[in-house]
């Protein structure tokens, strides 16, 4: 019976000090470790077929779950595998570029009339799944004004809508892509 705490003592003598040995860079690897070791990551293809026809890119929907103070904690993100490898690519949270986009178009995809407009808007909706827990009163929806394209995906605010803002050049080729906050009808 006794030796029981005599070596619990032991083991925390020596992991204290251990740990005060340790370097700052040590304890941030280490605590890395011990993340890795509580946390589960699925990846699934996103197989909606016009995915496929706007992008090069194969796009995977990433559930990352992790064990925390007797429960589990689970975050949802998009990744995309490229000729250049993998990376994150999920919709921001507030007006920003998004210069990968552009970059990964499959070459044959052109936005210039409503029908490459509704495939577009199809793979939109497959790749960023509306995630808001309140209802939304808008479905998702284009938008043209010139070689502007507004791919309303939900309401922001009540007043204005959330969605992705794509320029072409005059053949059609998309050259920019912003997410926004502010898009109006």
């Amino acid at each position: 019976m006794r030796s029981i705490p005599v070596l619990s003592v032991a083991a925390l003598f020596v992991a204290a000090t251990s740990s005060h040995a340790m370097s700052d860079a040590q304890v941030g690897e280490f605590i890395k470790q011990e993340l890795v070791k509580k946390m589960s990551v699925t990846a699934t293809p996103i197989k909606e077929p016009s995915v496929a026809t706007c992008f090069s890119a194969v796009f995977y929907r990433v559930e990352i779950t992790r064990d925390v103070g007797g429960g589990t904690s689970t975050e949802r993100a998009v990744y995309m595998r490229t000729a250049k490898g993998i990376e994150e690519a999920s919709k921001p949270c507030t007006n920003q570029a998004m210069p990968m986009l552009p970059k990964i178009m499959n070459p044959k995809f052109v936005l210039k009339d409503d029908a490459a407009a509704n495939t577009m808007l199809a793979a939109l909706k497959a790749i960023y799944v509306r995630k808001s827990s309140f209802r939304s009163k808008v479905e998702p929806m284009v938008k043209r004004n010139g070689n502007t394209w507004n791919f309303i995906l939900d309401e922001f605010m009540g007043k204005k809508y959330s969605g992705f803002v794509m320029t072409t050049d005059a053949n059609g080729r998309i050259t920019k892509v912003d997410y926004s906050l502010g898009i109006t009808k």
